[in-house]
Order: C-alpha cells, then structure tokens, then sequence
C-alpha cells in the first residue's frame, strides 16, 4: 500500500504540473528531471512562478477519501471530503520562512463530502511548502498521504 501511495503522490505531482510521466512538457519540450536552459532548474524546482501540488489519501481498496491541493497563485490551500467514511479530514503543513524558522499547521475540513474549504496563506515566494492530508480516526491520525516521520509528504513552491 505504502508503494501505491507513493506513487499516486508522484502522479499527482507531476500531473499538476503540467507533465506526464515519460513525457516531454508542452510548455517546454523538456523531459521530466532535466535543467531548463533558460533558467538553469529542472522542472519542479522553486522558481518565482511557484509549483501547485495535489495530495490524495486512500482507503485499504485504493478508494480517493480526500485531496489537498496547494495553489502558488495566491498561496491557498483546497481541502475536499471525497468520500462519506465518517471522518474528519484535515491538511498538515510545515513551512520554512525565511529568516530559517519552521511555521506548521493544520487546516480541518468540512465534514460533507465534495465541500470544498479554502485555506489562504502567504508564504515567501518561491519557497517550498510540504503538506499531507488525513482522514482521522479515533486512535490519531489515521489514514495519511505521508507519514508522521515526514516521508512522502507532498511538495509545493509558493
């Protein structure tokens, strides 16, 4: 299951950013992983653009529970119930600012399925936001889309 997570995490990533695994951008005719001439970053690197990110958590059959999604554009966090499993859902987030110190928190979700919240931040630009999203059960934190260690979680750039 940990396998599948990661990679749907990777998919979503990618995905959002505009690229197919494989395949060369649209936008830039480059493949994944390699180093823009015009800006010397490969894609997904903090640029002044920003980089949106979608994390999805699932179920034991690999059913879609819940997604957050960060927008650079405005630096805003969507958290959405996408099944009715009778749990809370919420996004945690950690930020670096930049005079080095660690900023996190937690955002909760509505409990309707397909409720959308909206969450606005304003993060330094270019910096690298990480976040996962959870459902809660009654013994913590439940199914999440990284770990409490910090493995797995979901990259963004403001």
């Amino acid at each position: 299951m940990t396998i599948l997570r990661r990679v749907a995490v990777a998919l979503t990533v990618l995905l959002a950013a505009g690229l197919a695994p494989g395949a060369a951008s649209a936008k830039t005719g480059m493949a994944p992983g390699a180093a823009s001439a015009k800006t010397g970053m490969a894609p997904g690197a903090a640029s002044a653009k920003g980089l949106d990110a979608l994390a999805s958590v699932y179920d034991e059959n690999s059913r879609v529970l819940a997604e957050a999604r960060f927008a650079s554009a405005g630096d805003t966090f969507t958290l959405i119930k996408l099944a009715d499993h009778g749990s809370q859902v919420y996004a945690e987030y950690k930020y670096v600012r930049k005079d080095g110190t660690l900023q996190t928190g937690t955002h909760r979700g509505p409990a309707l399925v397909g409720v959308p919240a909206r969450f606005d931040h304003d993060f330094g630009e270019g910096r690298a936001v990480e976040f996962r999203v959870c459902v809660a059960t009654g013994y913590g934190s439940g199914l999440c889309s990284g770990t409490d260690q910090g493995e797995n979680w979901t990259k963004a750039y403001a």
